[in-house]
């Protein structure tokens, strides 16, 4: 009879534990709970596994720190110590390409598929099918895990599959486990932990080494292959990650609310849009926004500015390209929309200072007086079109009007 034991936190600072154990008395069956600190002292413990002590440990850890466990830590009951059936059958089938095998492969960009072996490939590749049935040619070596336990898996269960991997993934539980294995010194594959954290299965198998492949604080790789083994990291080492883990977290989060901000005034019509100054309201946006103005005018500039901007692009789903950058810097309200990039290249300053804009708009509202009003001839009602050259240094202007069906030109000539 296989025995379960099922170890939940209700709410309370205190782990429930039963093992079911069937009891024959006068012709009727009785089941009596036995507490975890008596499991845990008891002399019988080492008959029931290894693995059902950690897993009791883990509960027990997670009860002291106050943490309720997203699931029900499930740990199967053993007669063996070491090994049990389950464990030899998938080192038995571990390492094994063959169709209708599922497994999870890397790409050239870094993301992991998964997916079902359906034919060889040449001598040594395999075509492998996702859960959007795209064919992708796998070579051996990118091959990162074989899920133990599946025998002739159907392309329509991935699906299902991978919606009930997401709903074991819980980080909370690698740390539990690590405490543990670093103090027992015990390295660690996935078959292993899930036993530890979750329970005996392929769905459960695959969940603990997304676990520990997304997680890189708690455990590094080993050795490599198709069943990866992974050793506890020291306590030091778990604090100067995590040290390290706060800072990044801090400035994805800094960087997000930057883009939030971008894509807020990119949604605005152009007369709604924030001025330009409003990119220069902190060092964060300041330094980002130049670094864009910096890559979309291909000026000289540092490393550092170029990284900030690409990093920029990349996190809006961008191509990296200047022309891409100007057309969202004239969204964004830094460029205007006519902008003259050659005038802007050319450092030539384009804006000018609060003491000049204040004495121009002194002339509108109380304009000199004029001594020889009296002689001039206002033409400013007329459209005026320049007939010379750019480099010209007087200037021809040409104003065609009618007057009583007879056309005549008025030619103008300034300085």
């Amino acid at each position: 009879m296989s025995k379960m034991m099922m170890i939940t936190r209700a709410g309370h600072n205190m782990a429930a534990a039963c093992l079911l154990r069937p009891v024959c008395a006068l012709g009727a069956c009785f089941h009596h709970p036995v507490p975890v600190s008596r499991l845990v002292a008891s002399p019988l413990l080492p008959w029931f596994g290894a693995s059902f002590a950690t897993g009791v440990r883990i509960a027990e850890v997670a009860t002291r720190r106050g943490v309720a466990p997203a699931r029900p830590l499930r740990v199967r009951i053993a007669k063996a110590v070491t090994t049990n059936e389950a464990t030899t059958n998938s080192k038995q089938s571990e390492g094994v390409l063959r169709k209708g095998v599922l497994l999870e492969f890397s790409k050239e960009s870094g993301k992991y598929v998964l997916g079902v072996i359906q034919k060889p490939e040449g001598k040594k590749n395999w075509i492998a099918t996702d859960q959007f049935g795209n064919m992708h040619s796998v070579k051996p070596q990118q091959v990162t895990f074989i899920v133990p336990g599946v025998e002739d898996f159907k392309i329509a269960d991935l699906s299902t599959f991978t919606n009930k991997v997401e709903t074991l993934e819980d980080s909370s539980l690698l740390e539990f486990a690590w405490e543990e294995l670093v103090e027992a010194k015990k390295d660690v594959n996935a078959v292993e932990l899930a036993k530890m954290c979750y329970g005996d299965g392929p769905i459960e198998y695959y969940a603990a080494h997304r676990l520990l492949m997304s997680q890189q604080v708690y455990f590094r790789c080993k050795q490599k292959g198709f069943s990866a083994i992974y050793e506890p990291r020291p306590l030091s080492q778990v604090n100067d990650l995590k040290q390290k883990q706060s800072i990044e977290d801090a400035a994805r989060q800094k960087l997000l609310g930057y883009i939030n901000d971008i894509r807020s005034a990119c949604d605005q019509p152009y007369e709604s849009k924030p001025p330009p100054n409003h990119w220069q309201s902190c060092d964060y946006s300041s330094a980002r926004t130049d670094s864009l103005r910096a890559y979309a005018l291909e000026v000289t500039n540092t490393p550092q500015q170029k990284q900030l901007a690409e990093e920029v692009l990349e996190a809006l789903k961008i191509s990296k390209k200047p022309s891409v950058a100007v057309d969202l810097l004239i969204k964004m309200g830094v460029f205007p929309v006519h902008v003259n990039l050659d005038l802007l290249k050319s450092g030539v300053p384009t804006e000018f200072s609060c003491d000049f804009l204040e004495a121009s708009q002194h002339v509108l509202t109380s304009p000199p007086l004029d001594t020889n009003l009296a002689d001039r001839v206002d033409l400013t009602h007329l459209k005026v079109y320049t007939i010379d050259s750019e480099d010209a240094d007087e200037v021809f202007g040409l104003s065609c009007h009618s007057s009583q069906l007879r056309l005549f030109a008025d030619t103008i000539r300034g300085c």
